[in-house]
Order: structure tokens, then C-alpha cells, then sequence
């Protein structure tokens, strides 16, 4: 699959246990993905570089008003 069409994953709360877990099949199948944990930043930053599909940190603000 060419860059421009490779799938994106975002897995919400994906620093530790089964978001974690999806991450790493997630890029073991190709996918670009976002890691989102706002609460363990420090953990999503340290799963970003055992993915290889071009990983995403976000670090969503809780405090932020939606």
C-alpha cells in the first residue's frame, strides 16, 4: 500500500493495557497510528518508537472545555 493510501488508526487511551496492545497489531498490520493518552504521556511517548508505522503522539488536555 502506498504512503498516501495507508490506513490511519487512533487509539484513544492506547499508552498501556489492551490500547497498547491494539497499537502494536495495529502497526504489525501496516497502519499509521495516533497514539492519544493524555493522563500517561510519558508512556504513549515511550510506545512511539516500537511502532514502525510512522506513530502519532497526542496528548489530549483534559482540562480543555469541549
Amino acid at each position: 500500500m502506498s504512503d498516501e493510501n495507508r490506513a490511519v488508526a487512533l487509539v484513544t487511551g492506547s499508552a498501556t493495557g489492551v490500547g497498547r496492545a491494539c497499537v502494536l497489531q495495529f502497526a504489525e498490520r501496516g497502519y499509521d497510528v495516533r497514539i492519544e493518552n493524555g493522563l500517561l504521556a510519558h508512556a504513549a511517548e515511550a510506545l512511539a518508537p516500537l511502532v514502525g508505522a510512522r506513530p502519532v503522539v497526542i496528548v489530549a488536555d483534559e482540562n480543555v472545555a469541549t
